[in-house]
């Protein structure tokens, strides 16, 4: 991509992330709408010429873009393509490539959250390794004149029970995206050893944190959970005071709230 169409992914990407901890729990939904909304692009290319439109200002591509989307869609797949719509492209294919990579990523934000970038890293290098060395499989799994459902089916049926759901997934995903299959294969697979190490939180608040307070909370996140922190801050004002915090794996329930609750029912024994 050009500079214009890199800065535009690169700015979707930063909002993909922020959305991703309040997220984690449809993580596969939104993955699949980026998925599905370039395979339409590709299909309709007027849908990215006109969300890509020089002409058109922002406000009037990111209507368009919630008139396509309707309700069919995660609200964090909307809010990337509208990141998407209000930017500026150098050509319009390049908006296409954009969902795909959203979706690529987000698929691989699944992964982390269920803490398995190190399995699914390493399996994306095997395959790759087994497509260079079976050349059966390897064109088998590349043949543009086969349909990619087809595709797919065969490298489900190959790897199915072998590796890690999220591998499969990664796999599909590039499958349809339509890249090189090695290549795509080795970039998602350092693209997924980036992501190790990090741990997606959101903390629910009954008011806003100061930017003091929410160093001081990441500081905490990193030394419990010893790993880097992507810190969502939803401000929940019913919680009354204190914070939630909640992990793809854990929920720690430090709110007033919570332990109002607790108080009335120990009175209520």
């Amino acid at each position: 991509m050009r500079a214009s169409s890199a800065a535009a992914l690169e700015a979707a990407q930063e909002k993909l992330r922020e959305l991703i901890p309040e997220n984690w729990q449809q993580l596969d939904a939104v993955a699949e709408g980026f998925m599905s909304l370039g395979e339409l692009a590709r299909s309709q290319p007027r849908i990215s010429r006109a969300l890509t439109d020089p002409a058109r200002t922002s406000q009037d591509k990111v209507k368009l873009a919630d008139e396509l989307l309707g309700d069919d869609f995660p609200q964090a797949t909307k809010a990337g393509v509208r990141a998407l719509a209000q930017a500026r492209w150098s050509a319009a294919e390049d908006f296409e490539a954009a969902l795909f990579d959203l979706g690529i990523l987000t698929q691989l934000y699944a992964v982390a959250a269920a803490n398995a970038v190190d399995q699914v890293s390493d399996e994306l290098l095997e395959v790759r390794h087994l497509l260079e060395s079976t050349r059966e499989l390897r064109l088998a799994l590349s043949d543009r004149n086969a349909p990619v459902h087809q595709r797919i089916d065969i490298a489900k049926t190959v790897l199915q029970g072998q590796v890690h759901a999220g591998t499969i997934a990664l796999i599909s995903d590039i499958m349809r995206e339509g890249r090189s299959l090695l290549s795509a294969l080795a970039q998602t697979a350092n693209r997924a050893a980036a992501l190790n190490g990090r741990t997606l939180v959101t903390a629910e608040a009954a008011q806003d944190l100061s930017e003091a307070q929410r160093q001081r909370l990441c500081h905490i996140l990193e030394q419990r959970y010893n790993s880097e922190i992507d810190l969502n801050i939803q401000v929940r004002p019913e919680l009354l005071g204190g914070i939630r915090i909640k992990t793809a794996k854990h929920i720690t329930d430090g709110t007033i709230r919570t332990a109002l609750a607790r108080a009335k029912s120990s009175l209520a024994v």
